[in-house]
């Protein structure tokens, strides 16, 4: 048997950060699952019951629009002291691919800075 076809999604229980704040053993234990999910399979599944379907359309309504901004203001995120981090695209390797990387931890910023510099109008809507 191929070893691809017996891979399985990790499945993380977000339910778990009821009440957590970052910092904390729940927290860091739940960070620490999505990480390896994103560094082995590049996604993982959630367990949840506070994903609504309306939270869920929210999501991706607000990711479509950090997409539809002109590519001038997509590349005020530079970052170009970590690797994969900042807006990339046009990649000799998927030339139609454009990304954000965004390697968050306590000291480097945090995403209502990046939404702030993405929408300097405001978009609390984003975070």
């Amino acid at each position: 048997m191929d070893s691809i076809s017996t891979l399985k999604l990790p499945l993380i229980d977000l339910s778990k950060l009821d009440g957590s704040k970052p910092g904390t053993g729940q927290w860091d234990s739940l960070q620490s699952q999505v990480r390896e999910a994103l560094e082995e399979f590049g996604c993982f599944e959630v367990l949840t019951d506070k994903m609504t379907l309306e939270f869920h359309n929210d999501v991706f309504q607000e990711l479509e629009a950090l997409l539809e901004l002109p590519i001038d203001v997509k590349c005020r995120f530079n970052v170009p002291d970590k690797p994969h981090n900042g807006y990339s695209r046009n990649l000799p390797h998927s030339p139609l691919q454009e990304a954000f990387g965004m390697n968050y931890t306590p000291n480097s910023g945090s995403i209502e800075e990046f939404a702030n510099l993405m929408w300097p109008e405001g978009n609390t809507r984003f975070w």
